[in-house]
Formats: structure tokens, C-alpha cells, sequence
């Protein structure tokens, strides 16, 4: 988040939207990317440092895959991301159970690389998304009139 910190400057009406947990959840090696407490501990101060510098934030879970065990795996951390999410009063969209009973991305997924969708599970992807999305867009509005 440095990176932004030096691009937006004090006072900007800026908000944050942190996706993430599909790659942290893949087995390299033997074992996941990144340890399921690892994904947490990064979430929480990513929330606390967007807090910190008063941007408001927004979390959406990651998606399911083609793979069963990578599914299960990540449904384990969206579980701890909707609970630190739940106790950090961040709106949190939960998109992999519905995602993962959507035949639209599930074909498209499986038929693709086996976690990316073509333009039909993006849609149903975005569809998920609009109206939590502009809803926190204008609970989070700041403009100055």
C-alpha cells in the first residue's frame, strides 16, 4: 500500500478494494502458497493501515476454481476473511459459494485454466458485485459540494 500512500495525496477521496486468497491457497511445494494465518495477518493490516490513512475498503472473497481441494481450501479463508471482516466492520462479498453454484462460471472455469472464466463468468462475477459495490460507493462518498 506504500505505493498508493505516495500516489494519493492527503485529503484525496480515496477508497480501497483489496481480492485476494485464490493463489494464496495453491499447493506449491507440497503445501500452500502462503499459510492460511499468513493471508489473515496480511488482510487485517491491510484493513488497518486503509483505516489508518482513512480510507474506507472493501473485500471481495476470492472465487472458486475447477479443483475441489483448492475449493475446500478456500472456503477455509473466506471464512476467516468474512470473521476479521465481520470484526473490523469492512464489507465483506462473499462470492465463492455463489460463484461455485453458478453453472455460467463453473463451465467457463473448468473449460478455461481452471480458474479463470470467459465473459459469461465475468458477468455473473460483476453481477454479484454491482449492487454491494455501489452501495458502498455511495455509503463511502466524500465529495465536498
Amino acid at each position: 500500500m506504500q505505493v498508493w500512500v505516495i500516489r494519493l495525496p492527503e485529503g484525496s477521496d480515496a477508497r480501497v478494494v483489496f481480492s485476494f486468497g485464490v493463489n494464496d491457497t495453491t499447493i506449491e511445494n507440497g503445501r500452500p502458497r502462503i499459510e492460511p494465518g499468513t493471508s489473515a495477518v496480511n488482510l487485517t493490516e491491510m484493513l488497518a493501515t486503509a483505516a489508518e490513512l482513512g480510507w474506507p475498503a472493501l473485500v471481495v472473497a476470492p472465487p472458486p476454481t475447477a479443483d475441489p481441494a483448492h475449493n475446500a481450501r478456500t472456503v477455509e479463508l473466506d471464512e476467516s476473511f468474512a470473521a476479521i471482516c465481520a470484526a473490523t466492520d469492512t464489507v465483506y462479498v462473499r462470492t465463492h459459494q455463489t460463484l461455485a453454484a453458478d453453472p455460467t462460471w463453473m463451465r467457463e472455469v473448468r473449460n478455461g485454466d481452471g480458474a479463470h472464466p470467459g465473459v459469461g463468468g465475468y458477468t455473473a462475477f460483476a453481477e454479484l458485485l454491482q449492487s454491494t459495490w455501489l452501495a458502498w460507493l455511495q455509503s463511502t462518498d466524500r465529495t465536498f459540494s
